[in-house]
């Protein structure tokens, strides 16, 4: 169950990191007309020099923010394809179909290949073997 959990973390990771860019990309398009705006009137003599810089400040600054938030997503799917491809390597495979008779080894035991005694002893199905 814990590689289970570990998958949940990052999909709710995931989720929070994708809203903050969804957020994020509001308050920079709303910044960027902002600074459109007001490079408008600055051309026009209509606000000062300094507001055009504190508009173009906000603006730099939401980019900047978009930009370390677009990282933060991509860091959450790539550990959330980790924590996948780790659940993945805890499925036991066998390469024959049939029963198994024997198991040696418990739920959250660690394991390694070729490991002595076999972790379990499969008989074939009667049936595999014709086809």
């Amino acid at each position: 169950r814990p590689f289970e959990a570990a998958i949940d973390r990052e999909k709710a990771a995931l989720a929070s990191a994708q809203l903050r860019l969804d957020r994020s990309a509001t308050a920079l398009s709303r910044a960027k007309k902002d600074f459109e705006r007001k490079q408008d009137m600055n051309a026009r003599g209509a606000i000062s020099r300094a507001a055009l810089d504190r508009s173009r400040a906000n603006f730099e600054r939401e980019k900047a923010q978009a930009i370390a938030y677009e990282a933060d997503v991509a860091r959450s799917q790539e550990a959330l394809a980790a924590a996948k491809k780790d659940l993945a390597l805890t499925d036991i495979v066998s390469t024959i179909d049939g029963t198994v008779i024997s198991r040696n080894v418990e739920v959250n035991q660690h394991v390694q290949v070729d490991q002595e005694p076999p972790l379990f002893v499969i008989t074939p199905d009667p049936g595999a073997a014709r086809e």
